[in-house]
């Protein structure tokens, strides 16, 4: 795939396995997006040494307007190779927000990095073993959504 078809790549994929961007299973919707990692390659992207295709998981309270929020993304950040740094940063990112509670409260933010596909199974024991995770298992996300934008 090129970077500009990675929005449509991954959901291409998560259909593939029978799901959507918006579906409320998390575990299964991150597991998707972390398979499609794992397979598939951005053919315009800066090498991985070079930090050029990685894998973000961040966590943590927010409020962007409508009230506070924790907010659960693993975002895939691709850099294109033809362009400087600082300008062709593109993250694809799955967001879920839920309502606050006491226990997302006190979880505080934070993010982990995945630097190359050979270092994702140690990164998805991570993703599945953080307190995060268990905060938003049993819960129902109030919204779900996909972006994919120019970082900067």
């Amino acid at each position: 795939m090129r970077i500009d078809e990675a929005e449509t790549s991954l959901r291409d994929h998560l259909a593939s396995v029978g799901l959507r961007a918006d579906d409320h299973d998390v575990a299964a919707v991150i597991k998707a997006m972390m398979d499609w990692y794992a397979a598939e390659r951005a053919v315009d992207a800066a090498p991985l040494d070079e930090d050029g295709d990685m894998l973000l998981f961040q966590w943590g309270a927010h409020d962007w307007g409508a009230g506070p929020a924790f907010e659960y993304d693993l975002t895939r950040q691709l850099v294109r190779a033809d362009l400087p740094e600082d300008e062709g940063i593109i993250q694809l990112s799955l967001t879920y927000r839920y309502s606050m509670t006491d226990e997302t409260a006190d979880l505080g933010s934070g993010h982990q990095w995945c630097g190359s596909p050979d270092d994702l199974d140690g990164f998805r024991r991570q993703i599945e073993a953080h307190p995060a995770s268990g905060a938003i298992r049993s819960g129902t996300p109030r919204e779900v959504s996909m972006t994919c934008e120019v970082a900067g």
